[in-house]
């Protein structure tokens, strides 16, 4: 969610990795934000394919802007982030 009036700005980043044991995490892989994070509220979908994967266990890194940028009225300030739904199938 990318809601600038309230805070909420888009992560940097999502990072997508695949495990069998829980322990031992392969296949990384990653989507940028490649939008300008100045415009309009929005909702972006982050999706990762894995083909012909095996794996028991999904693990996700976000990067996000820990700090509101310096366009925003209250750059500076702390920035939300919000993630609605994750969807294994």
């Amino acid at each position: 969610l990318h809601s600038p009036k309230s805070w909420i700005i888009h992560p940097k980043g999502v990072i997508c990795s695949i495990s069998e044991d829980g322990i031992n995490f392969h296949d990384a892989k990653e989507v940028l934000t490649n939008t300008d994070l100045s415009k309009e509220p929005g909702i972006k979908n982050f999706q990762f394919q894995y083909s012909n994967a095996k794996a028991r266990y999904v693990k996700f890194s976000v990067s996000a802007s820990l700090v509101l940028p310096a366009w925003h009225t209250y750059s500076g300030n702390p920035s939300w982030l919000f993630i609605d739904k994750v969807v294994v199938k």
